[in-house]
């Protein structure tokens, strides 16, 4: 097994395409997406789901809801809705989480990509482009460090 990150209280570790939390957190707790090349993070506060310089705020707080073993919804904080991939296979968008919906469904990777388990991408930083207001966008697997991100825990858990 593979840390992902170490907080005070949480420890996961991700093996197989699994995560396994220890410690004292619950599904509430709230964690920050951010691109290791850029530190940016994913932001849902713009009409399109991008990266923005980090401020707190809620749109770039997301909780990663249970689906199956290793398979999670990531659910914005600010919206109540899931991360959903568009009709056109690339766009994302916030949609009313649907259970039976495999575009919301979405694997965390050791490598630092993460997969949409309904169109088989991964989330990607469009064109390579490290800048605010870059859109986030899914894009297959190609190894490329615009497909890199951090998942980080923003609250302490209790």
């Amino acid at each position: 097994m593979v840390p992902l990150f170490i907080s005070v209280y949480v420890l996961i570790f991700i093996s197989s395409n699994i995560i396994y939390v220890s410690g004292t957190c619950s599904d509430d707790s709230l964690y920050l997406i951010r691109s290791t090349t850029s530190n940016l993070v994913v932001d849902a506060s713009f009409p399109t789901i991008s990266l923005q310089h980090f401020d707190g705020y809620t749109p770039q707080l997301w909780q990663f809801k249970h689906s199956r073993p290793g398979v999670y919804f990531i659910i914005n904080n600010s919206t109540g809705k899931a991360l959903d991939v568009a009709e056109d296979n690339v766009t994302l968008l916030l949609s009313k989480v649907d259970e039976n919906s495999v575009k919301q469904q979405w694997f965390v990777n050791s490598n630092g990509r993460i997969l949409n388990v309904g169109v088989n991408k991964n989330l990607d930083v469009r064109g390579a482009g490290f800048t605010v207001n870059n859109p986030i966008i899914v894009h297959p697997n190609n190894g490329h460090v615009a497909q890199e991100f951090v998942v980080k825990e923003k609250r302490t858990c209790n």
